[in-house]
Order: structure tokens, then C-alpha cells, then sequence
């Protein structure tokens, strides 16, 4: 079975929600009416993915360099997880500027214990 959309154009812009088409993605008329081959979570992370672009774009969301650069300012301590960085195939030389080093999460709870707040990405 075969199917057009009256929104999309031949580039695979969706004319109704203004950015790339993805079929029964939130915002598509047949979002909630049919299910479609390709829901998978690929399709599910490009809707994440252009949703960032658009709060990106718009000012209302500010980029990882941005957030990083505020934290640093207000004295916050970066530091990488060894275990992350095994599974994502990170090097120490690789890690940015703002890394003030690298702690697993049980170092990080015992150096961490007494401070008011904490965070643990």
C-alpha cells in the first residue's frame, strides 16, 4: 500500500509542520491514527533531535557550550565518568576544556556527601 501527503514537498519538507517530514511524528495529521513500519526509536530520536533544533533556533534552549560556560562561571566542578567515557571510547586527551577531571560515581558520592547540591549527568 502506497500513500502521498498533501504536506509534504519532493525535498521531504513537511509544508504543515515547517521542518523535515516524518510520518506520525507529533503535529502530522496522521500522528495517533495509523502505525507505520518505520516507528522505530530512530524515528522517535529525530523528534527529539529536531525538537532541540527548534528550541535552539528560537532562543529557548541553550546549546551544551553555553550551559557549560554559565556553570563554570558560577564555580561548579565538571568532571567525567570513567565508566561513560570506557563505553563511548573517550580518551582523557579528548575530554574539553571545561572537564576539571574525572571521578566515578562512587568517588563522586563520597566527595560530594557533604555539599548542599550536586549533580550527577
Amino acid at each position: 500500500m502506497s500513500w502521498g501527503c498533501p504536506h509534504q514537498l519532493n525535498d521531504y519538507t513537511c509544508t504543515r509542520l515547517k521542518r523535515e517530514c516524518h510520518p506520525g511524528i507529533k503535529g502530522c495529521v496522521l500522528h495517533g491514527r495509523f502505525v507505520f513500519a518505520g516507528d522505530t526509536e530512530e524515528v522517535k530520536v529525530m523528534a527529539k533531535v529536531d525538537s532541540i533544533r527548534r528550541g535552539l533556533a528560537s532562543g529557548g534552549t541553550q546549546s551544551l557550550d553555553a550551559l557549560l560556560a554559565d556553570a563554570k562561571k558560577l564555580g561548579l566542578k565538571i568532571y567525567a565518568c570513567p565508566n561513560a567515557m570506557a563505553n563511548l571510547n573517550i580518551s582523557q586527551k579528548e575530554l574539553i576544556g571545561e572537564i576539571d577531571g574525572i571521578m566515578g560515581l562512587s568517588a563522586f558520592l563520597g566527595y560530594a556527601r557533604g555539599a548542599s547540591v550536586n549533580w550527577y549527568i
